[in-house]
């Protein structure tokens, strides 16, 4: 559990409390990336250690100000999932704390290293034996996933029927390692020790319906290459 990754973004209607939360999401100073509706459990998220408990700060409620989806963007096109991004500007920004701090956007030209880093609050079976069986956290979860080879990805996804191209990144093909329903929008992240910062590689985006199978990794959509949409659009802002 990492309580200073990611963010959720949730559907409020008629001023009712929501039944569910989207996936997570990546705050990038006043953005947010692109989300679906899924479940609130716990707030703030807490983690026991003995006989202590850490938790994180409450959670921040902010109305949603604009919303940018890509234009290239055709929610279920299937074997493609193109643009598979949206920007979310909230207001007021809420101010940075131990617990909320922005990521930077990958500079341009820069690779993915070996390892990569994602998380949420998605499906998963790591739960079943002390709460039983759920179908997505009640905390924010992280995983470390090897990058996988474009060309090796596209081998794998045109067995499915599916495109993957140079707007996708890959990670993961392990077993019980892997982003899950109700990750879509969750950061793919890279550390550079070398500035002691992080970067948003990519954004949660497809998979298989059985998550965490061996040499079938998440697709993720490549920041890199959508660099110029999205200054341009925080420009606007």
């Amino acid at each position: 559990m990492k309580f200073d990754i990611s963010a959720v973004v949730a559907t409020i209607r008629s001023g009712r409390r929501p039944r569910g939360c989207s996936d997570g999401g990546t705050f990038a100073g006043p953005k947010l990336v692109r989300l679906r509706e899924y479940n609130f459990f716990t707030d703030p998220d807490c983690e026991v250690e003995g006989n202590m408990l850490d938790c994180a700060e409450q959670k921040v409620d902010r109305e949603p100000r604009r919303i940018v989806v890509h234009p290239g963007f055709m929610a279920g096109t299937a074997p493609t999932y193109n643009h598979d991004l949206a920007l979310i500007q909230i207001d007021p920004v809420p101010p940075y704390t131990d617990f909320l701090r922005p990521i930077c956007l990958p500079e341009r030209g820069m690779r993915p290293r070996r390892f990569l880093t994602v998380a949420g609050w998605g499906k998963t079976d790591f739960f079943k034996e002390s709460i039983g069986t759920i179908n997505f956290s009640p905390i924010k979860m992280k995983v470390v996933l090897p990058h996988v080879d474009l060309k090796l990805c596209q081998q794998v996804y045109k067995l499915l029927h599916i495109r993957v191209n140079e707007s996708h990144v890959c990670a993961g093909g392990k077993v019980a390692q892997d982003s899950c329903a109700g990750d879509s929008g969750s950061p793919l992240m890279q550390y550079d020790p070398r500035s002691g910062s992080w970067f948003l590689m990519g954004v949660a985006s497809f998979g298989v319906q059985n998550c965490g199978r061996e040499g079938i990794p998440g697709v993720y959509t490549n920041l890199g290459t959508y660099l110029d949409w999205i200054r341009e659009n925080i420009q606007q802002s």
